[in-house]
């Protein structure tokens, strides 16, 4: 499934490449990385449309079903804060920043979780 939405992806087709990724996740519900695709997806919708602000709110959603699964990645945590500071939403990303921090602190994921919280704190952001 997930291949065959990568295909439709690649057409452009977004609605039949969520299709896949939907019929992914009724079939094998436990593959949490389809909830990364399914938020890609939107993200790639996005571009210039007047609903974009919908299918940012529908990638956070499906990235923070991935994260609560895959708990150590610090990089589908700093992707949520990232998108949570595109949508003007800086305070929403501060758990995401931190918890970036505290489970892969050093990194190049936690540098930036850093500079952010920083931002945050000071009350300016650059998405």
């Amino acid at each position: 499934y997930i291949a065959l939405s990568r295909l439709a992806l690649e057409k452009g087709d977004f609605e039949e490449s969520e299709q896949w990724l939907r019929k992914a996740l009724h079939d094998f519900p436990r593959r949490v990385e389809v909830h990364k695709y399914l938020a890609e997806n939107y993200l790639r919708r996005m571009s210039g449309k007047a609903e974009s602000s919908k299918f940012l709110v529908k990638a956070i959603d499906e990235y923070i079903k991935y994260a609560a699964v895959q708990k150590e990645d610090a990089a589908a945590y700093l992707k949520i804060a990232q998108l949570y500071r595109a949508a003007r939403q800086e305070q929403r990303a501060v758990p995401f920043l931190e918890r970036v921090v505290k489970i892969d602190n050093g990194s190049s994921f936690a540098r930036t979780a850093t500079k952010y919280l920083q931002e945050t704190k000071k009350g300016g952001s650059t998405p």
